[in-house]
Formats: C-alpha cells, sequence, structure tokens
C-alpha cells in the first residue's frame, strides 16, 4: 500500500501562515501512523510530503491516534509540532491522561475537538480547540469563546474555504483559521495597478518574451534602483546561488545564463505582486511552477522547461492581483498554450496543471486519470510534488528578508 501525505494551512487573522496540518491521507481523519520510526524508514513508498518536509518553514499540526502517545516524544520535538488526538471519543483513562501530561511537561502544545469538551481533566491540559465553522453558528461560536475566556484555550475555525467564512472568523475575533479561503477569488479590482506593482508586471512581461530583451529589462530596473537590488540581493543568497558573487544583470546573464536570470526575475517580481496578500499564495505559485517545469521535463527531456514554470508560477495571478485571468496573461504576451492550459482548461501543460492541483486538494481519482494522461507514474508525480515543494521552500527563505510580511486585515 502506498502512504500518501498532504498538508492545509492554518493561519492567524493577519492571514500569516502559523502552522500546517499534517494530513495522512491513508490514516483514520487523516491520523499519523501508529508505528512512527517505521513510518520514516520502512520501504513502503512515503508519497506527497514527508513531515520533515512540512517542518522545515512552520509548526505543524500532527493528528495522532491515542495508541501513539507514549512514541511521540521520541520522534518529534515541541518546537515543531502541536499535538491532536481527535479520535479519543470516549473519557480518557488514566492511563492516558498521564502520557498526556507527560508530553506537556516536556512542552509539547494540545489541540482538542469539539466532542471532547466535555472532559475537564483533558481541557485542562489543551492549549486549542478546533471548530468547524460549518457545524456551529455565530452565536454557539461567540458561547465557546465565553466558555474558554478563563482558560486561556486558543481556537482554530476548521473548513474555512471562502472569503465570507474568512470574514465571519475575523469579526467573531476567532484565533486561527484552518482552509483554503485564500483561493477563492474576490471580486474584480478594476482600480490600476499602483506604480511599484506595474514594475513588477513589467519585469514579468519581459521575462515571458520568447527573446529576452536584455536592454529593456535593464532599462526597467534602472527606473526603480531599488528592484535591481532585490534581484541581486535574493540571487546572491547561498539558498539561491552558491557559486557566483553577482553584481549586476548582465553579471547574471554571463554566469547564471538566461533561464536562470529568468527564474529568479520571476520569482521576484511575483513576490512583488504578492506583497499585500497571503504569503501561501506566493508558496503555492512558487511549488506549481517548479512542479510543471519538473513534469514537463521528465516527459519532453528538456532541461529548462520555462514555459511550463510560467503555466504553474501566473495560474494564480488573477486572485493575487484581483484582475481577469485573461486579460493578465494577454497583457503578458505570454505563449498561447500557456494562456490555453491556465484560463481554458486545455492543451499540452494543462494537464501537469491539473494533477498539482489534484495533489494539493487530495483529488486522487482525478490524479491517477490524468497520471495515465502523460504517461508519468503517480508514484512519480508525487516525487516531484515533493521536490518543487522543498525548492518553494529554499526560494521563500530567500525571499522573505526582501519582502517582509504585510499584515493583512
Amino acid at each position: 500500500m502506498i502512504s500518501v501525505f498532504a498538508r492545509e494551512p492554518v493561519f492567524t487573522l493577519q492571514k500569516e501562515i502559523f502552522a500546517y496540518q499534517f494530513i495522512y491521507r491513508n490514516g483514520l481523519n487523516g491520523s499519523f501512523p501508529l508505528d512512527f520510526a517505521n513510518a520514516q524508514t520502512s520501504d513502503e513508498p512515503q508519497l506527497g510530503l514527508t513531515i520533515d518536509e512540512i517542518m522545515q518553514v512552520n509548526m505543524t499540526i500532527v493528528n495522532l491516534l491515542p495508541e501513539s502517545l507514549s512514541e511521540f516524544s521520541e520522534v518529534f520535538t515541541p518546537k515543531d509540532v502541536i499535538i491532536e488526538i481527535s479520535e479519543i471519543n470516549t473519557r480518557p483513562s488514566a492511563t492516558m491522561l498521564a502520557q498526556i501530561s507527560s508530553l506537556k511537561k516536556n512542552g509539547f502544545s494540545l489541540v482538542a475537538n469539539q466532542h471532547q469538551t466535555d472532559w475537564p481533566e483533558f481541557m485542562a491540559l489543551v492549549d486549542y480547540l478546533k471548530l468547524n465553522i460549518m457545524d456551529n453558528t455565530p452565536s454557539e461560536i461567540k458561547q465557546q469563546k465565553k466558555l474558554l475566556t478563563e482558560s486561556n484555550i486558543k481556537i482554530i475555525a476548521t473548513n474555512v474555504h471562502s472569503k465570507f467564512q474568512f470574514d465571519q472568523c475575523q469579526q467573531l475575533d476567532i484565533d486561527y483559521v484552518q482552509g483554503f479561503f485564500f483561493l477563492e477569488k474576490e471580486k474584480v479590482n478594476n482600480n490600476p495597478l499602483p506604480a511599484n506593482k506595474l514594475a513588477f508586471l513589467q519585469l514579468m512581461t519581459e521575462i515571458a518574451k520568447p527573446t529576452l530583451d536584455i536592454k529593456q529589462l535593464e532599462s526597467i530596473f534602472q527606473k526603480d534602483p531599488t528592484l535591481s537590488f532585490l534581484l541581486i540581493k535574493f540571487i546572491n543568497n547561498p539558498l539561491v546561488n552558491k557559486s557566483h558573487k553577482i553584481s549586476s544583470i548582465r553579471h547574471a546573464l554571463n554566469y547564471l545564463g538566461e533561464v536562470m536570470v529568468r527564474r529568479f526575475v520571476a520569482i521576484i517580481s511575483l513576490a512583488g505582486l504578492n506583497s499585500d496578500q497571503p504569503s501561501e499564495l506566493l508558496n503555492l505559485s512558487l511549488s506549481r511552477a517548479k512542479y510543471c517545469e519538473l513534469v514537463d521535463a521528465e516527459i519532453t527531456n528538456e532541461s529548462d522547461a520555462m514555459s511550463a514554470f510560467l503555466v504553474g508560477l501566473f495560474s494564480l495571478i488573477d486572485i493575487i492581483l484581483s484582475k481577469p485571468m485573461n486579460s493578465l496573461l494577454v497583457s503578458l504576451e505570454l505563449d498561447e498554450r500557456i494562456i490555453q492550459a491556465i484560463v481554458e482548461g486545455k492543451g499540452d501543460y494543462w494537464p501537469i496543471l491539473a494533477t498539482v492541483k489534484s495533489i494539493e486538494s487530495g483529488d486522487w481519482s482525478s490524479l491517477f486519470s490524468y497520471s495515465l494522461e502523460l504517461e508519468v507514474p503517480k508514484e512519480q508525480l508525487f516525487e516531484l510534488h515533493r521536490q518543487s515543494v522543498r525548492w518553494q521552500n529554499e526560494m521563500t527563505q530567500a525571499i522573505s528578508p526582501h519582502f517582509p510580511t504585510t499584515k493583512v486585515i
């Protein structure tokens, strides 16, 4: 049997990533495998994301089976993991409470689910409470908040998959929200882009052209020295470039080559465009870009695959800029195959983009169908997605010092 792992983001009300929920698709309600040691070292294929890769950047919420409590602290540390035990459905025994107390003494935090709130001895150990936004009215959530006032337990609203639900959580002053609300398209913003974003969009237009006009690229950077500074700092980050110290755009072209320069300009430009949006939009755009590039290279045996990279990179730009996707892509003068994949869901690149969306959402039947169409084994697609997320983590860490997170309220 193949083991498949995935993640779901948990946000603050400022839309900053607080943690990722680690989901074991084969487990009961996403619970982690019983035998941690064997799960980490067995010969069974571990597909999707490993917990080490998810914990590389953020705190991770891990749902345990009660039987796993005794070995948990031998595998993970409290600085990386928050414990959830959703499958405790009856009042916990004294032995189980002692195990949880021991984990708490070692510094671990605990998440409770709503059906567990009737056990005061258990709730006394809890740091966070999950409330399903679909199962509770605003008045019921207010009542829960009132009951938790003295305990200092924070609330995590789950299944928050729309902007309306997120706004509702803000109005109720819920502490954290879990879900994909940030992927819902907002009303189109007809206002012109501010000057700083327009410059980033112009850079995007240049790197998307079949032939890179280095003079035009340099001209855009010269108009705004900050852009040039950001790009050079980013390229010289050890996570991005371990070989040559780069001092200018032309220098970068000479040492890194056109494909790498296009990619770096694209990353820094998208980060600039996303500066007032949730960082997870940038994370997904980058991991999709790398994934599409890797899969296309697997199919065509080409090493650059820049067009495929742009398919993933631009796949969420309409949400990032609150503009119609078709007009944005046309204005960027993109290859028709890129527009076809993103806007129409057709063409050579569409099955590649569709597979990464399926992996993100856990739509395994669609993934397996597109896997057959691409003639790439699903195991290989999972591995390429793992590589793309690892690369995205590195790029995000390299970008973040230059684009401090903007509070989005």
